[in-house]
């Protein structure tokens, strides 16, 4: 552990160095390196996880309390609501 302490500490000192010659600042360095690639400019494959944005999810039925349910509106309280959904999950 030791033998690679002394090596990565001399590496980070370096960029650092090197970040500030440069006048750039390293937390702007750091964010551009770290999200360079992190979007695509279009989505055009034909990969489709599922419904479009605005759609009406499908019908569901659960069985919750020993009750079967098919309707959310009882579970909204005065703050809302969050419902997830994962179709790779199996139970």
């Amino acid at each position: 552990m030791k033998k690679m302490t002394q090596p990565l500490v001399i590496v980070i000192a370096m960029v650092l160095l090197t970040q500030q010659q440069k006048g750039e600042p390293l937390k702007q360095t750091t964010h551009s390196w770290l999200t360079d690639s992190m979007f695509v400019d279009a989505d055009n494959d034909a990969f489709n996880p599922g419904i479009d944005t605005g759609e009406d999810f499908p019908l569901l039925m659960a069985v919750y309390q020993g009750q079967t349910v098919s309707d959310l509106r009882s579970f909204v309280g005065d703050k809302g609501m969050i419902f997830i959904a994962s179709r790779s999950v199996d139970w």
